[in-house]
């Protein structure tokens, strides 16, 4: 069984699925597996998690008609194997040894919730967003992004 069960909602997505892809596979834990739902995306995304598919083994895509991300995401969790599930976007990136982070903080601490924070990046500007800087005000020590025990989301009636 994989550790982390990462999902990712895809709708033409084209310029940043390979960024997110790549910052994921070149994570230092390994034992992972990678769930790709394409939304009916009208671009390159399907053909390229084809391509992904290929040469990375941990990677799973499927295909359905345009549902929304609630859909996809749901669709993952149906495939999802992993003591933890992690919820990407096709836009966002990880940074170096997160994972491996993330799962051991989350281990460590005998968690069901991990909540954590990230940056907006457009361009070279780097800055916090607004939910997550009315997070911080209100949670000083809690930024803001998710990853859940598996049994936390399917048994939680979540």
């Amino acid at each position: 069984m994989p550790k982390i069960s990462i999902i990712i909602p895809v709708y033409n997505a084209q310029d940043y699925l390979k960024k997110c892809l790549d910052s994921i596979i070149e994570q230092d834990l390994k034992d992972i597996e990678i769930i790709c739902i394409d939304d009916g995306s009208h671009d390159n995304s399907l053909q390229i998690l084809k391509n992904y598919a290929k040469q990375e083994t941990r990677l799973i895509y499927k295909s359905q008609t345009n549902k929304g991300v609630s859909a996809a995401r749901n669709l993952g969790l149906q495939i999802a194997k992993g003591d933890y599930i992690l919820f990407v976007d096709a836009d966002d990136y990880l940074a170096d040894n997160s994972l491996k982070y993330l799962y051991s903080c989350a281990q460590n601490n005998n968690l069901d919730l991990l909540v954590f924070g990230y940056y907006h990046v457009l361009g070279k500007n780097i800055s916090t967003t607004a939910f997550m800087d009315i997070w911080k005000n209100k949670f000083p020590s809690t930024p803001f992004k998710f990853q859940f025990k598996d049994s936390f989301l399917l048994n939680g009636s979540i």
